[in-house]
């Protein structure tokens, strides 16, 4: 919990849009969580805040499911996650989709495609090896080895620091 009337920042994973209740201002919680990773939370005590502020902007947080608090240490947020997700490409796709990532520290790579349950569709590891740019190429197949439905997915590049994630479409 942040503290009381203060805003707190906190390392979290968002597991899934029903938890949601409340999105205020133009756009869709999809393009919302493109590459979120870190948010902030306030703490207000009643009366609540009932309005958008100048910090938080169009955004109202209701409910979270904290899954683990990771230590953030005070100061600047960081520029560059150890490893940064490029757009799927191409997307949407029928074929194959390349995802292009850059690891900063050159370390193991999980690379997971979800549905838009969150259930894990098809997971891969990339060895650890020099930081830069690497590539994967999802052919569409879970792990069982059967073609994906058409729909909405999300990609999900993490290392042992964190990472980001990225929409995609499948189309017949």
């Amino acid at each position: 919990m942040p503290p009381t009337n203060q805003w707190a920042r906190y390392a979290v994973t968002l597991v899934s849009p029903s938890d949601f209740t409340q999105i205020l201002g133009p756009g869709a919680f999809e393009d919302a969580l493109q590459n979120v990773e870190l948010i902030h939370i306030r703490h207000d005590v009643a009366p609540y805040v009932q309005f958008p502020d100048n910090i938080t902007g169009n955004v109202g947080i209701d409910r979270l499911l904290l899954i683990a608090v990771a230590g953030v240490p005070s100061g600047p947020a960081p520029t560059a996650l150890p490893v940064d997700l490029a757009p799927p490409s191409p997307n949407p796709s029928r074929g194959p989709v390349a995802l292009s990532l850059r690891s900063f520290d050159g370390g193991p790579v999980e690379i997971q495609i979800v549905d838009v349950a969150g259930r894990s569709v098809r997971r891969a590891e990339l060895a650890p090896g020099a930081p830069g740019p690497r590539l994967w190429i999802w052919d569409g197949l879970d792990d069982r080895g059967e073609r994906v439905a058409p729909g909405s997915y999300r990609a999900r590049a993490r290392g042992v620091g964190g990472g980001t994630s990225r929409g995609l479409v499948r189309v017949r």
